[in-house]
């Protein structure tokens, strides 16, 4: 994994905050000239590129994670549809559509190729999304809390507490790990006991 530009540095309108045209940003605004390179932030596959009034030239990117991310504003297309590996080229920024100046708009969702905008919670901030900077052994941090191993679906659980950046460093999730509250069947699936919830949560 990781980040789409060689520069993170945001330049316009951030995640969630009210625009002249819209009620809240669905993604996040970073600085790029006309003609920075952009790259696959990981394995996965291009489904749409779209040219438009609002977005200019948009690139949907779906990434082996599960996640699609969409890129807004560019000056030209490289890769085609279909499979692409990470660190591949898929186009320029550039200033097209609906822009005042050359950036890149970055939107992340896992809610699939068409999330309603009028939902901000189907989108995901990405300045909280992990970009690859934590690595940890999570059956051996859950056997170091819990005296057992980690089912199945208690490791896929919390590999998608990473992957969607809940969790930013070892601390945060050994803090997380002590408040699990799940349910493990046999079969490796799991479920959150009733209506409870982690109880730091709110570190997100």
């Amino acid at each position: 994994m990781r980040f789409p530009l060689n520069n993170r540095k945001i330049g316009g309108y951030k995640f969630g905050v009210q625009t002249f045209y819209s009620p809240f940003h669905l993604g996040t605004d970073y600085q790029a000239y006309n003609g920075d390179s952009l790259f696959a932030p990981e394995d996965g596959e291009i489904t749409r590129r779209f040219s438009g009034a609002s977005g200019g030239n948009t690139i949907w990117f779906k990434g082996a994670s599960g996640y699609t991310y969409r890129f807004l504003h560019l000056s030209s297309f490289v890769a085609t549809l279909g499979a692409v590996s990470e660190g591949k080229l898929l186009g320029y920024t550039g200033n097209t559509g609906t822009s005042t100046k050359p950036h890149l708009h970055l939107d992340i969702t896992n809610r699939g190729y068409a999330p309603n905008p009028n939902l901000l919670w189907q989108f995901i901030d990405p300045e909280k999304y992990n970009w690859g900077g934590v690595q940890m052994n999570i059956p051996l941090l859950f056997q170091s809390i819990w005296k057992r191993p980690a089912a199945t679906g208690e490791i896929r659980y919390f590999e998608r507490r990473i992957k969607n950046g809940s969790v930013a460093s070892e601390q945060v999730m050994k803090i997380k790990m002590k408040y699990w509250y799940g349910i493990v069947y046999p079969n490796g699936k799991y479920s959150l006991l009733g209506n409870a919830k982690w109880q730091l949560e709110k570190l997100k």
